[in-house]
């Protein structure tokens, strides 16, 4: 398309940090916000590779209305970089759990290692799993009904270092690759 309307075979694509006065960068940041309502028009206009990036932004909007901007900076920045990335992998759903694993044919089973008896997915995981009673036990005794809650558990600044003291101790996401196909 580039070619065929511009004139040239390659593009490229540059991250630039904030809006630091750069011309059309709100435009682009508007028309860009309004592809990923689900009334919008253009959502059926993108491309079949970019459709995806539209169902995680409405799943992390579901989570967190302000995503994927400035609310979460500010959250992240007071995290280490471990514990962004994990956060990030949570809310969207692509972290190394059974059922994301089997979705990308890293597993033969969506399965939880841990109790066998639901598929592995991030609710699973940080809520309802038997095998992680006694940990979420923990976390339950200290955030209470917080703790019940998928969208206070990845939002909620206060309620970090308990999510992260819960993942610690099932030591479900170490170095060591713990699923194998």
């Amino acid at each position: 398309m580039a070619q065929s309307k511009h004139g040239v075979d390659t593009v490229e694509i540059r991250w630039t940090p904030g809006h630091n006065s750069i011309a059309g960068n709100e435009k682009v940041e508007t028309e860009a916000k309004k592809a990923t309502h689900t009334d919008s028009s253009l959502a059926c206009q993108l491309p079949k590779s970019c459709r995806g990036l539209v169902s995680r932004c409405q799943r992390l909007r579901s989570i967190d209305p302000s995503m994927p901007w400035k609310r979460f900076r500010k959250i992240a920045q007071d995290l280490q970089h471990e514990q962004a990335s994990l956060l990030v992998q949570l809310r969207t759903g692509h972290i190394p759990l059974q059922k994301y694993l089997h979705k990308i044919r890293k597993v033969s089973l969506p399965r939880c290692p841990a109790c066998l008896i639901q598929d592995e997915t991030v609710h699973h995981y940080l809520l309802t799993c038997p095998a992680y009673r006694p940990q979420r036990g923990q976390l339950e005794r200290t955030m209470r009904r917080a703790a019940r809650s998928i969208s206070m558990l990845l939002v909620d600044p206060k309620v970090f270092p308990h999510l992260f003291q819960y993942i610690n101790a099932t030591q479900c996401f170490q170095h060591e690759p713990k699923h194998s196909k």
